[in-house]
C-alpha cells in the first residue's frame, strides 16, 4: 500500500533555519582563511564542517518532519556514513576552491564534486530508515536534486572565498540555505513510501523494523542542540580571531606612526645626528648633519 506523507510545519522551519545559519557560519569562517593563512586550514576544516554537518542536520530533521503513518528510527552506522559522506566532500571541495589561481572551472569541478557528495549523503541518510515498508525513487525528481545540489554547491564556493559586509554574508546565507533545503524538499518530493504489513500483524513487523535504530525523538533533540552548539561556538571563535586581528593591525598602525613621528623628530633636529647599521654603514643622518657634511 502506498503512503501519502505529510509534514510538520515547525520541524520544517527548522530544517531551513539550520540550512541558513549553516551557510551564514560556514561563509564567515571560510572568508577567516582568506585573511588568516597561517590558520587556514584550521578555518577551512571549520566550515567544511559547519556546511557539511549543517545539511547533514538539515537532512535529518527534514526527514523527522516527515510523517509516514509508519513507526521509523534510523540505522547508527549509515547515519554516521551520511555525515561524513557530507563533511568530507565539503572539506575537499573548499580545499580544491581554495588553492592560489583556481578558476571558473576549478570552482565548478569542486562544485560538481561537493553536490555529488551531498546527494550521496541525502540517499545514505534515506537508507539508514527502518520501518515496516519500502521507498523507490523517481528518477526526474532524483536528476533534479542533483542539478540543485551542484548549483547550491557551486554558489557555496564560490561565496566562501570572498570578502562580504555583514548584510551580504546574510543575503548570501539565506539564498544559499533555500537552495539546499530545497535540494531536500524536491527530492522528497520523488519518494515513493510502500507499507508492508497488513492490519493483523502491522505493530510485530513495526517493532521488528524499527527495533535496534535511533529513535527519532532522540535524533531531533541531539541534532538540534549539537549542531546549534557547533554554530556557536564557531561563530564565537571567529569573532575572537577577528577582534585579535583587529587589535594586531592598530598595534602595527601605532608602531608604525611612532616610527615615522621619530625619524621626522631625528632628520629635524638642529644637531648634526647620524646612526650606523649593524654593518657599520651610515643608516639614518638628521637634515643638519647634511647641511654639514654635503
Amino acid at each position: 500500500m502506498s503512503i501519502i506523507g505529510s509534514h510538520n510545519s515547525a520541524l520544517v522551519a527548522l530544517s531551513i533555519l539550520i540550512a541558513i545559519a549553516a551557510s551564514y557560519t560556514a561563509l564567515d569562517l571560510a572568508g577567516r582563511m582568506t585573511r588568516t593563512r597561517s590558520a587556514g586550514l584550521v578555518w577551512l576544516g571549520a566550515a567544511a564542517v559547519v556546511l557539511g554537518g549543517g545539511i547533514w542536520s538539515m537532512h535529518f530533521i527534514a526527514m523527522l518532519a516527515l510523517d509516514v503513518g509508519m513507526e521509523v528510527s534510523y540505522g547508527a552506522e549509515l547515519t554516521l556514513v551520511s555525515l561524513l559522506l557530507a563533511v568530507f566532500a565539503t572539506a575537499l571541495a573548499l580545499f580544491g576552491a581554495s588553492r592560489p589561481g583556481v578558476g571558473f572551472e576549478g570552482i565548478l569541478l569542486s562544485g560538481i564534486f561537493m553536490g555529488l557528495g551531498i546527494v550521496g549523503m541525502h540517499y545514505t541518510g534515506m537508507a539508514a530508515m527502518r520501518m515496516p515498508g519500502s521507498m523507490s525513487y523517481d528518477m526526474i525528481h532524483v536528476g533534479m536534486a542533483i542539478v540543485l545540489a551542484i548549483a547550491a554547491s557551486t554558489v557555496a564556493i564560490w561565496l566562501a572565498f570572498r570578502n562580504h559586509s555583514v548584510l551580504q554574508r546574510a543575503i548570501a546565507a539565506l539564498a544559499l540555505g533555500f537552495g539546499i533545503a530545497g535540494m531536500h524538499y524536491v527530492a522528497m518530493l520523488g519518494v515513493t513510501f510502500t507499507g508492508h504489513a497488513d492490519a493483523h500483524d502491522a505493530g510485530a513487523t513495526a517493532h521488528a523494523a524499527v527495533s535496534g535504530g535511533i529513535g527519532s525523538a532522540s535524533l531531533v533533540a541531539v541534532v538540534t542542540a549539537a549542531t546549534f552548539a557547533i554554530f556557536i561556538a564557531l561563530l564565537l571563535a571567529a569573532a575572537y580571531d577577528r577582534r585579535v586581528a583587529l587589535l594586531a593591525d592598530r598595534e602595527a598602525g601605532a608602531w608604525r606612526e611612532s616610527e615615522e613621528r621619530y625619524r621626522n623628530l631625528y632628520r629635524h633636529t638642529p644637531l648634526p645626528l647620524h646612526s650606523l647599521g649593524p654593518d657599520g654603514s651610515i643608516a639614518q643622518v638628521s637634515d643638519r648633519w647634511l647641511s654639514l657634511l654635503g
